[in-house]
Protein backbone atom coordinates (compact mmCIF):
# COMPACT_ATOMS: atom_id res chain seq x y z
CA UNK A 1 0.00 0.00 0.00
CA UNK A 2 1.56 3.29 -0.99
CA UNK A 3 0.69 7.05 0.98
CA UNK A 4 0.32 9.75 -0.80
CA UNK A 5 3.27 11.42 -2.27
CA UNK A 6 2.27 14.44 -0.70
CA UNK A 7 3.47 12.96 2.62
CA UNK A 8 7.26 12.51 1.10
CA UNK A 9 8.30 14.99 3.83
CA UNK A 10 7.39 12.56 6.35
CA UNK A 11 10.06 10.72 7.62
CA UNK A 12 9.84 6.77 6.48
CA UNK A 13 9.33 5.48 10.03
CA UNK A 14 6.22 7.46 10.15
CA UNK A 15 4.73 6.55 6.53
CA UNK A 16 5.54 2.69 7.40
CA UNK A 17 3.86 3.80 11.04
CA UNK A 18 0.80 4.90 9.21
CA UNK A 19 0.57 2.53 6.20
CA UNK A 20 0.47 -0.03 8.89
CA UNK A 21 -2.78 1.62 10.66
CA UNK A 22 -4.56 2.56 7.29
CA UNK A 23 -4.22 -1.65 6.21
CA UNK A 24 -5.20 -2.18 10.06
CA UNK A 25 -8.50 -0.15 9.57
CA UNK A 26 -9.41 -1.25 6.05
CA UNK A 27 -9.06 -4.92 7.12
CA UNK A 28 -11.31 -4.03 10.28
CA UNK A 29 -14.38 -1.32 8.37
CA UNK A 30 -15.88 -3.34 5.64
CA UNK A 31 -17.14 -0.09 4.59
CA UNK A 32 -14.56 2.09 4.88
CA UNK A 33 -14.54 4.65 1.80
CA UNK A 34 -11.55 7.26 3.05
CA UNK A 35 -9.04 7.56 5.68
CA UNK A 36 -7.88 11.04 6.27
CA UNK A 37 -4.97 12.51 7.59
CA UNK A 38 -5.53 16.04 9.39
CA UNK A 39 -4.11 18.56 12.00
CA UNK A 40 -0.40 19.12 12.40
CA UNK A 41 0.67 16.09 10.51
CA UNK A 42 -1.58 17.31 7.07
CA UNK A 43 0.03 20.69 7.40
CA UNK A 44 3.74 19.82 8.33
CA UNK A 45 3.26 21.27 11.28
CA UNK A 46 3.77 18.56 13.90
CA UNK A 47 6.33 18.43 16.23
CA UNK A 48 7.56 15.58 19.00
CA UNK A 49 4.26 16.55 21.00
CA UNK A 50 2.27 15.97 18.58
CA UNK A 51 -0.83 13.69 17.91
CA UNK A 52 -1.59 11.98 14.87
CA UNK A 53 -4.94 12.76 13.61
CA UNK A 54 -7.22 10.49 11.11
CA UNK A 55 -10.58 10.90 10.00
CA UNK A 56 -12.37 7.46 8.89
CA UNK A 57 -15.30 8.07 6.41
CA UNK A 58 -17.58 5.31 5.74
CA UNK A 59 -20.62 4.85 3.85
CA UNK A 60 -22.25 4.09 7.44
CA UNK A 61 -20.84 4.30 10.93
CA UNK A 62 -19.44 1.40 12.80
CA UNK A 63 -21.23 0.23 15.63
CA UNK A 64 -19.98 1.54 19.12
CA UNK A 65 -18.06 -1.91 20.15
CA UNK A 66 -15.94 -1.36 17.17
CA UNK A 67 -15.34 2.08 16.84
CA UNK A 68 -14.28 2.05 20.85
CA UNK A 69 -11.96 -0.41 20.29
CA UNK A 70 -10.40 0.87 17.57
CA UNK A 71 -10.17 4.41 19.20
CA UNK A 72 -8.87 2.75 21.98
CA UNK A 73 -6.43 0.99 20.17
CA UNK A 74 -5.36 3.85 18.47
CA UNK A 75 -5.19 6.36 20.95
CA UNK A 76 -2.46 4.11 22.77
CA UNK A 77 -0.37 4.98 19.78
CA UNK A 78 -0.87 8.52 19.74
CA UNK A 79 -3.44 8.53 17.40
CA UNK A 80 -6.84 10.58 17.05
CA UNK A 81 -9.40 8.46 15.22
CA UNK A 82 -12.73 10.23 14.51
CA UNK A 83 -15.40 8.81 12.23
CA UNK A 84 -18.11 10.31 10.03
CA UNK A 85 -20.70 8.83 7.85
CA UNK A 86 -20.13 9.69 4.00
CA UNK A 87 -23.40 11.79 3.36
CA UNK A 88 -22.50 13.43 6.77
CA UNK A 89 -19.45 14.45 5.93
CA UNK A 90 -20.15 15.32 2.36
CA UNK A 91 -23.43 17.94 3.95
CA UNK A 92 -21.80 19.11 7.31
CA UNK A 93 -19.98 22.94 7.64
CA UNK A 94 -18.96 21.68 11.01
CA UNK A 95 -15.70 23.60 11.90
CA UNK A 96 -13.95 20.21 12.62
CA UNK A 97 -15.23 18.95 9.02
CA UNK A 98 -14.44 21.95 7.63
CA UNK A 99 -10.90 21.58 8.98
CA UNK A 100 -10.78 17.81 7.32
CA UNK A 101 -11.79 19.09 3.81
CA UNK A 102 -9.68 22.25 3.61
CA UNK A 103 -6.17 20.72 5.25
CA UNK A 104 -6.73 16.77 4.77
CA UNK A 105 -4.65 14.55 2.91
CA UNK A 106 -6.14 11.49 1.44
CA UNK A 107 -4.40 8.34 2.86
CA UNK A 108 -6.45 5.91 1.42
CA UNK A 109 -9.54 5.68 -0.82
CA UNK A 110 -11.93 2.62 -2.07
CA UNK A 111 -11.87 2.07 -5.53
Amino acid sequence: MKIDETLSVLDNTTKEFLSDKILYLVNQIPDLEYIILFGSYARMEQSIKSDIDLMAITSYIPDRLLRGDLCSKFEEENIDLVFYDADTFRNSDCLLVSQVKKEGIVLWKRK
